[in-house]
C-alpha cells in the first residue's frame, strides 16, 4: 500500500500522530535542557520553576478556552493557527534572551499547545 492508495482517515491519523509527538518533544526538551539554560542564563531553580509554572498556567488557560475557540473557528483553522502558533513560540526559544523573553516564550507555547487535544 503506497501512500497514494492509502485511505484519508489513516493520513490524516499519522500526520495527528505527528504533530501531538512534537507536541510532546517541545513539552519536554525544556526541561531536558534545564542544566544547560540555568547555566547558560544564570537561571535559579526558583527561576526555572517559575518557567516551567508559566507554561502550565498557560497550558491549562489555553485548555479551559481553547475548545470554545475551536467551536468558533472550526477544527482544521484553529487547530492550523495552534500549530503556528506553537511553532513559533518554539523557534522563538532560540532568541531567549533572559527571564522575560522565555517566561513569554513558554506562555505562548503553553497557550499553542493547549489546542492539541481540544481539536
Amino acid at each position: 500500500m503506497t501512500i497514494r492508495s492509502m485511505p484519508i482517515r489513516w493520513k490524516v491519523s499519522i500526520f495527528l500522530l505527528l504533530i501531538t509527538t512534537i507536541n510532546y518533544i517541545d513539552r519536554l526538551t525544556f526541561s531536558i535542557l534545564a542544566p544547560i539554560i540555568n547555566k547558560e542564563f544564570g537561571f535559579s531553580k526558583t527561576d526555572y520553576g517559575n518557567l516551567s509554572a508559566a507554561f502550565l498556567f498557560a497550558y491549562a488557560f489555553g485548555q479551559l478556552f481553547g475548545g470554545k475557540l475551536i467551536d468558533i473557528l472550526g477544527s482544521k483553522r484553529a487547530f492550523t493557527l495552534a500549530v503556528a502558533l506553537w511553532s513559533i513560540a518554539g523557534i522563538l526559544h532560540a532568541f531567549g534572551q533572559g527571564f522575560r523573553s522565555f517566561f513569554l516564550f513558554r506562555v505562548l507555547l503553553g497557550i499553542g499547545e493547549a489546542a492539541n487535544f481540544p481539536a
